[in-house]
């Protein structure tokens, strides 16, 4: 099924709506056909095409390849819409390429000691015992399942490990000695092994690196701007790990050369994190070689994650990236551009739609700093500025046009990863004959009711929903008009 989601800003409530606007099944998944799909969902949602300033998809050749991709079709036919890669797909593919850096045996601990618990509830409560001894909790938590595919996830199941490192360790001691198989004396020795311990500690931190920004950009808040920033600084904070300070802090984040082996530190001053550098510290009988193939792992892992972030992200070397930067709130204060007459040439010019003036833009830009506005917050800041007025117009109406268009371009496809992952509770095995158009509407309207903060009974109450729409066997159309009106895309 494709997903097909629309972001905008709303000057009137002065901040960015996301809607489901349809899931469509498809049967033929070509460029064309997923172009064709797309195009038509908006022309019968009567979205304006002239309005379009932004697309964003996963980082799949269908979606994003160079040559005969959906990307492409939207470029040949709308010349200025800006195309922009998924962050959360972008840093999921960097992380699922960087754990292959990792020893092999950490996984493999991870998924047995998860398996083994899993398929015995009489293990689970065994294991149970060794949780109230030794963290003294009354409700112990579950050991969490590590994805297949999604690897930022290992980071939450090596945090619930630590959390019970002890209670495992002593539990795999006792099922040992009653079951002397090889696979329970290899997982055993692997627990009481500390640098096996202190590996998951810097797993745990590394990974948590990506699922910071990963959780910043799966927002909704306008971060199209914060791009390029958090990139860079991720980047910066990977190589401060493990290169020569003065040679990270004097370079910029996306010129870093993590092969320059001339800037590397000394192995054993690399960063592994605050945890994983107190149990190494702790550690006084350990084999001088082994520490050092943690430290080489370390750096091999620091290595490939900026060479993947580099190639995942070189699209935020666009010129679109900078021009947004007028939109940070202390580069506005600043007048940082001078002038907004370059920026207005190259995305509003061209709009005849917007009835648009420069020198009353490049007016209103210098005027609003003069607004008592303190505040940081980039969203904060723009919804005081759009909140001032005139009489019933807005006072600075040409600065909030451009600026609207700058916050209503996409980042990420969260939204639409969140759409699917609420298809298997919409689609259960007891409700598996529900009809591609049924689905879709269900999936639409469980995520209108959930924006416009709407329940059954008030739809009902207010007769948006009419009574013979509400049947168990409505047929395409009926479900078509639930999902538009609990929506709020109809009257």
């Amino acid at each position: 099924m494709l997903g097909i989601v629309i972001t905008y800003y709303s000057l009137a409530e002065c901040c960015t709506k996301v809607d489901v606007l349809d899931v469509v099944q498809l049967s033929d998944w070509t460029a064309d056909a997923i172009y064709q799909a797309m195009i038509g969902v908006l022309k019968e949602n009567n979205v304006p095409l002239h309005n379009w300033v932004g697309f964003c998809a996963d980082t799949t050749n269908v979606m994003m390849g160079l040559n005969n991709s959906v990307s492409q079709r939207v470029k040949e036919n709308f010349p200025t819409v800006i195309i922009v890669k998924c962050s959360c797909h972008s840093i999921h593919l960097v992380s699922s390429y960087t754990c292959k850096k990792l020893p092999s045996s950490l996984e493999d601990l991870v998924r047995t000691i998860y398996v083994h618990l899993k398929r015995s509830p009489k293990r689970q409560k065994g294991f149970e015992e060794f949780q109230k001894f030794f963290n003294e909790e009354q409700n112990p938590k579950k050991i969490l399942a590590p994805g297949q595919t999604r690897w930022l996830s290992l980071q939450n199941c090596v945090r619930r490990i630590l959390e019970y490192w002890e209670a495992l360790k002593h539990y795999w001691q006792l099922i040992t000695f009653e079951d002397k198989t090889h696979a329970n004396e290899l997982t055993y020795s692997t627990l009481k092994n500390p640098l096996m311990k202190c590996m998951m500690e810097f797993v745990e931190y590394a990974l948590g690196l990506f699922n910071d920004f990963n959780t910043f950009f799966q927002s909704d808040a306008p971060n199209f701007s914060n791009l390029k920033t958090e990139v860079t600084r991720l980047l910066k904070t990977l190589g401060l790990n493990f290169m020569d300070p003065k040679y990270i802090r004097n370079t910029e984040g996306l010129l870093i050369d993590p092969h320059a082996s001339g800037y590397y530190l000394p192995l054993k001053s690399i960063y592994l994190g605050v945890m994983a550098t107190e149990t190494l510290n702790e550690l006084c009988d350990a084999e001088e070689k082994e520490v050092e193939k943690i430290y080489k792992s370390v750096k091999d892992f620091y290595i490939e994650s900026m060479v993947q972030i580099k190639k995942r992200f070189e699209f935020v070397t666009d010129d679109h990236f900078d021009d947004a930067q007028f939109l940070i709130p202390q580069n506005a204060k600043n007048l940082q551009p001078i002038s907004l007459q370059p920026v207005a040439k190259k995305y509003l010019i061209h709009r005849t739609e917007l009835n648009f003036n420069i020198s009353r833009l490049d007016s209103h830009w210098r005027e609003h700093i003069f607004l008592e506005n303190t505040a940081d917050d980039l969203h904060e800041y723009w919804k005081g500025i759009f909140k001032v007025k005139e009489g019933s117009k807005l006072k600075y109406e040409e600065l909030s046009k451009c600026v609207s268009l700058f916050l209503a371009l996409p980042f990420s496809n969260a939204v639409t990863e969140r759409l699917f992952s609420s298809l298997k509770i919409v689609k259960s095995d007891k409700r598996n004959r529900l009809n591609d158009e049924t689905l879709s509407s269900l999936l639409c309207v469980k995520h209108g009711m959930k924006r416009t903060k709407q329940d059954t009974m008030y739809l009902m109450e207010n007769n948006v929903l009419g009574k013979k729409y509400v049947k168990s066997n409505a047929c395409a159309t009926s479900s078509k008009q639930i999902r538009l009106s609990s929506s709020g895309l109809v009257d």
